[in-house]
């Protein structure tokens, strides 16, 4: 029976998405989390590679889209580099994150976790900071901290 001034709300379908059907069973932690509004403009992540490093810089806020082509970019240069590589994460100019991104950056990171010598990782708000500290440690990797991506360019990881 419906009444009157009361409407019912229909359950809305989550469909998994196609790129992550093979990925592993992830912790509670970083399980997906409905009900966040995805209304924030793109921000951008620029992929580059120096020598035996490969640096991810992102500023704005990171939206899933972006984690797709980053990850493929990050993907591409990590199996280019012969033996193993640091990881630079610049988090200085990011404001903030799609949950969902880190949802396509974990099974890459996990993928070439072993190539990984460290992570290090710049600037950031303490959120930021605690989220990749978290993701660190589930893809099994090392990681520093430095004040800016000149500094970590500039001392080996």
């Amino acid at each position: 029976m419906i009444h009157r001034g009361v409407t019912s709300q229909k359950k809305k379908t989550v469909r998994p998405d196609p790129d992550l059907a093979d990925a592993p069973r992830l912790p509670v932690w970083f399980r997906k989390v409905e009900g966040a509004a995805e209304s924030h403009p793109h921000g951008r992540c620029e992929v580059k590679r120096y020598d035996d490093r490969i640096a991810l810089l992102m500023e704005g806020y990171h939206h899933i889209d972006d984690a797709r082509r980053a990850t493929v970019n990050f993907s591409r240069y990590a199996k280019a580099i012969d033996g193993p590589f640091e990881l630079i994460v610049d988090l200085g100019r990011l404001d903030s994150y799609a949950r969902d991104s880190r949802l396509h950056w974990l099974p890459v990171l996990k993928e070439h976790a072993k190539s990984i010598r460290c992570l290090s990782l710049v600037g950031g708000s303490g959120l930021l900071r605690m989220t990749a500290s978290a993701i660190c440690l589930y893809a099994g990797l090392r990681m520093r901290t430095a004040r800016s991506l000149k500094e970590a360019l500039a001392t080996p990881g």
